[in-house]
């Protein structure tokens, strides 16, 4: 989800997003690309992807992760590159409504999220 919302706020692509896990799975999220694909979120090009099938960690000018497992076995980075973990809630427990704006509200977190670490990303 984060990877589709950080693409749709850069739209002339000025940056490098990717989105990568310690172990991932081997589909996306359905109820994510449920989500997204309802609201318009263009989700080519993505997928599961594990670290070492991205740019090495230490090319991003930042790296953030949503799991503490991710977090804990990044490898050290220069300092140049903004490492931050964000607590995010996981939507996949929850069912009918609920589950619906679950999604949604992580939504919103991410977007608001991202929207701030683009704006300091502009100013380095």
């Amino acid at each position: 989800m984060a990877e589709a919302i950080a693409r749709s706020l850069d739209p002339q692509q000025t940056m490098v997003i990717d989105s990568c896990g310690v172990h991932p799975g081997s589909v996306l999220d359905s109820g994510a690309r449920s989500f997204l694909e309802k609201r318009g979120f263009d989700l080519s090009g993505q997928g599961c992807k594990g670290f070492r099938e991205v740019l090495p960690l230490a090319e991003y000018s930042a790296i953030i992760t949503v799991c503490p497992q991710e977090y804990v076995q990044l490898p050290q980075l220069p300092s140049a590159v903004r490492v931050e973990h964000w607590n995010t809630s996981d939507p996949t427990g929850y069912v009918g409504a609920g589950r619906e704006k679950a999604y949604q509200n992580l939504h919103d977190d991410l977007k608001s999220r991202i929207e701030k670490l683009f704006a300091v990303l502009m100013k380095s």
